[in-house]
């Protein structure tokens, strides 16, 4: 899990890890 610079919501990132 990387912390992205974009203002994405968590669960955003997960989806996109």
């Amino acid at each position: 899990m990387d912390p992205d610079p974009t203002p994405l919501p968590k669960r955003r990132t997960f989806a996109f890890r």
